[in-house]
Parts: C-alpha cells; structure tokens; sequence
C-alpha cells in the first residue's frame, strides 16, 4: 500500500483501536492481557500515553489499519533516554508495510525525543510455534533493525501453556559512546562515515575532562580579533577558572559540508551538556562566542558553522589609509580563507561581504576559479553590476595558508 497515512492518534480513536486491539487479547498470545480492556480504559491510555510518547495510527483511505507507540522502559529517571514499543496492525491488513510505516515514524519522533534506544517486549513460544502464537514477530523486528538481547523463559501464561518473553533493542541515536574515563569520553558519530583506502570507520567526537584553566596562548593578538566579544573577552579571561576541551577525529575525511554540519551540532550538543559554561573558544579560527549567543542563536544548515568556525579579522595597515579583512577557519574544511586589502570603503560592509562570500564558498563547494569574479558591493550591498576579481595566494598575516584575494576594482590597495 502506497497511500499509507500516519498520524498522531487522539482519544477519540479508542473505539476503533479496541476493535483492532481486542482480537490480539482474545484470540493470540501477541498481547499478555487476558481481558479485553473497556473503550473507556483504552481512551485513558492513549491519552497518558500522549502526555510524553508517541502514539500513531496508520490509515489507508480514512480506514485504521494498524497504531505503534512508545512508553517509559522500567520508568526510572536514568532509562529516559530509552523507550519501549508496542505495535499492533490490523490482521487483515499484515505484510503491506503497515508495520514498516509506523515503526519508522516512531524512530523519526523517537529521534527528535533524543531517545538512545528502543526496546520491545515480544512474546515468543516455548519451542515450536503453536496456534496462538509463532515468531513472526521477532522476525518482524529483526528485519526492522533489532538485536535480540535477551529471553525470558516461561514467564507468562495463557491458554493453559507457557510463553517465553524476549527483549529486542534497536539503537537509534547518533552518537554512540566508544569510551569513558576520567581523563576524556569518545562518540562515534553513527550517521558521518570518514571512507579510507584501507577501510571505513565513524568520524570520532572526543571531549576531554575539566582541567584549570591557565590561560596560556591568548596574546594580546588574538585577543584583539575576538570582534564577536569585545566587551566581554577581558572579563572571561580573567574570571574564568575551568576549560573542557573538545575536537573531532578522523572528520577531515568528510565532505567539507558535511564536517561542517557535524561540527557546527558537536557545538550545540555541548553547549547543551554544559549548561553553566560561559564562553566557547574555537581554536581553528580564533573566535569566541558566548555560551548564551550559541544557545540562542537562529541560523540554519551551514551557516552555523560559519557562524562559530569563522572569524572575520580586521586589520589598519599601519603608517598608511589602507585596511584589511580577512577570514581564518575556512581552511579547517580545506576551503580557502578570503583576504580584502583596500581603502575608502566602510570596513563593515567588507566584514558582511566576507562572510556572505564564505557561506557560499561552502554550500557550493568552492565553484571559484582563478582570475574569475564575484559580486562586488554598491552602496552597501553586494550587487551584480560590480565585479570584483578574485586570485589565490598566501595569506598576508598569519597564520599561513591559501586564500581568495579579492581585488576591490577602485577601492583595492596594494600591488597585484
């Protein structure tokens, strides 16, 4: 069936569900209940049920064909980041992707809950299938992605037999813990694959443990591009005590885009794990931002990383009017960094240019060739009846590397 509709199922779908429900408790050993619970009973578990899980029904044509939900696994605060699924699809209507539908429509709500893992509870013959109960469904749950993890033997009983009880699981998060100890905790970032001559592996995100911070390596250089702070980096330095430090493994072998979507949610996960810490400093670019500009922020897609992983630098040639901009980050991503050297022009719409310039660098893949132009700015804005060359060449301060240098038509400084 391809016109399957999955929705959030509301109290008044008691009725229907029972009817679909009820054949499960009187007729099979699927479902441990003995006595098929009242319409009013079933309403009031849909209801607490919605309060903090999924509760879905799938439709073909206006007709309820099959619901899935989750529930609290054992109910203590520690399990929260695990779920437990229940399943029932009509039995007129089994093996037409009903179940499939619902199942990934509760791993896409699961994900979005942060939810780790789930687990189902199946009820499985004590030997050979019987007229009340075979193993479909745990082939059912296989072929969606889960690992047994355990059985129960003769746990429950229904129709004067025995059932065993088993426990499948299905990790569904991200990230996956590697390691952990004092000193630092690994994840192996699941869904970004760094591909090798010899081989394959998950991109690796380390965070080291809290150490004293000593302040070491933040000269007055520096400290004098961190535009994005300039009330505030004084202040952070000098009361700041702890540093937990972070970076990601094996991710240079990623698509530039890609690292830099995975780097830019590496940010925002640990500004969530540590909810009292002030400031971020991203040593790639030299940059630092306040924890609450991180946690507040409303960029999307890749403009995130250059939002944190970029920094726009300004600089007054000294001894002349001539000023230059440049951009450190870009090159974390094997991109080229941008360099304006020029004069007459106000610096900040260079900075604007800037940035706007590297975002599309990124999202495209740097489709910029030697001696050809970009769109130059008029009276503020980036405008297409300027055109502004562009040519690779080391940087002119440091820290050494290649950049676009974008020669400014008649605003442009130096020799080219």
């Amino acid at each position: 069936m391809s016109d399957i509709t999955i929705r959030v199922a509301t109290p008044d779908d008691a009725a229907a569900l029972l009817d679909l429900y009820a054949p499960y408790v009187r007729e099979t050993a699927i479902s441990f209940e003995t006595v098929v619970p009242s319409e009013g009973e079933f309403r009031r578990r849909i209801i607490h049920t919605l309060q903090r899980y999924p509760y879905l029904v799938a439709e073909y044509r206006g007709v309820i064909l099959g619901y899935a939900y989750t529930g609290p696994f054992v109910g203590r605060a520690a399990y929260d980041w695990c779920a437990e699924t229940s399943i029932y699809v009509d039995m007129r209507s089994r093996h037409h992707g009903v179940g499939r539908a619902l199942y990934e429509a509760i791993e896409r709500v699961s994900r979005a809950q942060h939810i780790q893992s789930l687990c189902a509870c199946i009820g499985v013959p004590d030997g050979a299938d019987d007229d009340y109960l075979t193993r479909n469904s745990i082939d059912f749950h296989a072929h969606m992605g889960y690992r047994m993890v355990g059985e129960f033997r003769r746990c429950g009983y229904k129709f004067g037999r025995w059932y065993n009880m088993a426990w499948m699981e299905k990790h569904i998060g991200a990230v996956e813990c590697f390691c952990r100890d004092k000193k630092m905790a690994g994840f192996a970032a699941l869904d970004h694959i760094a591909e090798f001559q010899d081989g394959k592996c998950p991109v690796q995100l380390m965070v080291m443990g809290c150490e004293k911070f000593k302040g070491k390596g933040f000269d007055a250089f520096l400290m004098s591009q961190m535009w994005d702070c300039r009330e505030d980096r004084e202040r952070i330095f000098r009361e700041c005590r702890y540093q937990v430090v972070a970076t990601d493994m094996l991710a240079a072998a990623l698509p530039a885009l890609e690292r830099a979507n995975l780097d830019a949610d590496f940010v925002e996960a640990l500004a969530e794990l540590y909810p009292t810490c002030e400031a971020f400093y991203f040593q790639n670019c030299g940059k630092l931002l306040l924890a609450e500009d991180v946690r507040s922020h409303q960029i999307e897609g890749s403009d995130r990383f250059i939002r944190f992983g970029v920094n726009v630098r300004f600089f007054n040639i000294e001894g002349t009017e001539d000023m230059l901009i440049d951009t450190v980050g870009m090159n974390t991503l094997f991109l080229p960094d941008l360099q304006y050297h020029f004069h007459s022009m106000d610096p900040n719409w260079v900075v604007n240019h800037a940035y706007n310039a590297a975002s599309y660098i990124l999202e495209h893949d740097n489709p910029i060739g030697d001696g050809e132009t970009i769109d130059g700015i008029e009276n503020g804005r980036m405008s297409r009846e300027i055109q502004w060359k562009c040519q690779y060449e080391d940087a002119l301060i440091q820290p050494p590397r290649g950049v676009v240098d974008i020669h400014m038509g008649d605003y442009a400084s130096g020799k080219r």
